[in-house]
């Protein structure tokens, strides 16, 4: 009984968060090799000495926003569409992936007990 519950309850957190993962997989991969999507690496803001003020502070952050194919991509991966802010997606994206492996290892064990004990 608890199993098939196991069972059920991976196959539906799976399949849910299935979108969700693609998501951050293609945006992930966009942000790591965004030469392959037409764009170009930006340089995250405060690397180069001449940002400092005048007076040895930080200048001020510019826009964080990127064009195109990166920019687009960079705000999904930080949970941001258009104004929109989808940072909780991402939040129960991890409690899901906690939760499939947790019910992953409850149906893998019994799987390779009774393999084990075939052979």
């Amino acid at each position: 009984m608890l199993y098939r519950l196991v069972r059920k309850v991976h196959l539906w957190v799976g399949l849910i968060l299935a979108v969700v993962l693609l998501v951050e997989a293609v945006s992930g991969l966009i942000l790591a090799e965004p030469g392959w999507f037409g764009a170009v690496k930006q340089k995250p803001p405060g690397i180069q000495a001449s940002t400092q003020g005048t007076q040895g502070q930080a200048a001020p952050e510019r826009a964080k926003s990127a064009p195109g194919v990166y920019g687009l991509a960079k705000g999904l991966h930080e949970g941001r569409v258009g104004g929109l802010d989808l940072r909780w997606v991402i939040d129960v994206s991890a409690v899901g992936l906690v939760v499939l492996t947790v019910t992953g290892v409850c149906l893998a064990v019994p799987a390779l007990r009774a393999r084990g004990r075939r052979r």
